[in-house]
């Protein structure tokens, strides 16, 4: 999954919210499918990863699939 990528690549849940700017119980949620990330976060993620998660990969309903 896109997400668990996206934690990966900075290390912690923690580490990826700080850097984009959400809580950690935000990126627990989207872990858990409980909500998903907004457009707003999804090119956050995408820049903050420098392409490794693109915004495609987290919301193919919105940005199309890759």
């Amino acid at each position: 999954m896109s997400i668990e990528r996206a934690i990966s690549y900075f290390g912690s849940q923690t580490n990826m919210a700080i850097v984009i700017d959400v809580t950690q119980q935000t990126i627990s949620d989207w872990v858990r499918g409980k909500l998903k990330p907004s457009v707003k976060n999804s090119v956050k993620i995408e820049r903050a990863t420098n392409g490794a998660v693109t915004r495609q990969q987290l919301r193919p309903d919105i940005f199309g699939e890759i």
